[in-house]
């Protein structure tokens, strides 16, 4: 009997060790209104003091997503090129015969596509998850969060997947009915096409906005919240995002445009020389710096979030 509670009790923190930090397990749940409005510069410093509380292991995760990025960015680029020589080479050799590559193609940026999406997902996983540590006063390894992000990025990436079919929905519906149209009715069509890309634009241009504010905690509702079904979390992301959320990420917006502005100095003069190749390191950081940021304040406010509604 005492070995058999001993193991439920290795079990349960096994299992707290290994999932998903819960952002609100440690706090109670409040009405609205007896908690203040969660402001950026408020989400600011608890970003900060859930990474300062995590350092360690937050350094790492920052560490290998830097590397891994470079060195996925190099991979790629050299992939183009090859790419690029290869059709280069076809048609020297084949006459211009472009049938036969055009799968190729379509294979080869298909999968750069699914391969980029994957990659995403598992650096946002592993961030996300060293930041809920942080918040929650969990000290969790670097090889543990590896572990958690690896085992969770997949699902992470479809919910990435989703939002970004729901906030594109009305474009890509737009592009496919021009397609149609021209392929039905030819010139005859190119008058209600213009009409339609300036209304189906605008109307776009608004649906995003409103889809992006309603759903940008769908990814992690999908990571911290395992429980709730993939197609429920735009629900709960909705949800969650009522009573100041939308807001929230409004002012968020404008803060992050304030920075770009300031920082626009130090880009530089454009150059079409042979050294516009050269990246700015200090710009690169601070782009860096300021989305590790960001993608903790939205954890924060995904916290706030949780505790409020």
């Amino acid at each position: 009997m005492d070995d058999n509670k001993r193991y439920d009790d290795d079990q349960s923190v096994t299992s707290a060790r290994e999932q998903p930090s819960s952002l609100s397990a440690a706090q109670p749940q409040q009405p609205p209104s007896s908690l203040p409005k969660y402001g950026v510069i408020s989400s600011l410093n608890d970003a900060l003091a859930a990474i300062r509380a995590n350092l360690g292991t937050y350094a790492v995760t920052v560490v290998i997503g830097v590397v891994l990025s470079a060195v996925m960015t190099y991979v790629y680029n050299f992939a183009v090129i090859a790419v690029i020589g290869g059709v280069g080479l076809f048609f020297v050799f084949s006459a211009g015969s472009t049938p036969s590559i055009l799968p190729i193609l379509i294979l080869f940026f298909g999968a750069v596509t699914i391969i980029s999406i994957l990659f995403s997902a598992w650096l946002f996983t592993l961030n996300a998850t060293a930041v809920a540590d942080g918040a929650n006063g969990m000290k969790r390894s670097a090889g543990s969060t590896l572990s958690v992000a690896t085992r969770a990025f997949v699902r992470v990436a479809l919910a990435e997947a989703l939002f970004f079919l729901v906030l594109t929905a009305p474009l890509l519906a737009l592009v496919t009915l021009s397609f149609v149209l021209a392929l039905v009715f030819g010139a005859e069509s190119l008058s209600a096409m213009s009409i339609l890309y300036f209304i189906g634009g605008i109307a776009g241009s608004v649906w995003i906005l409103v889809a992006f504010l309603r759903y940008l905690l769908v990814p992690y509702v999908a990571l911290f919240e395992p429980e709730v079904p993939l197609r429920q979390t735009l629900g709960r992301s909705k949800h969650l995002m009522m009573k100041g959320g939308q807001w929230y990420v409004v002012k968020l917006i404008l803060l992050c445009i304030v920075a770009a502005i300031a920082l626009s100095p130090f880009a530089g003069e454009p150059s079409y020389s042979a050294q516009a190749a050269e990246p700015n390191i200090f710009i690169s950081l601070a782009v860096t710096a300021l989305s590790l940021l960001v993608g903790a304040m939205v954890v924060m406010l995904y916290r706030n979030r949780r505790q409020v509604t």
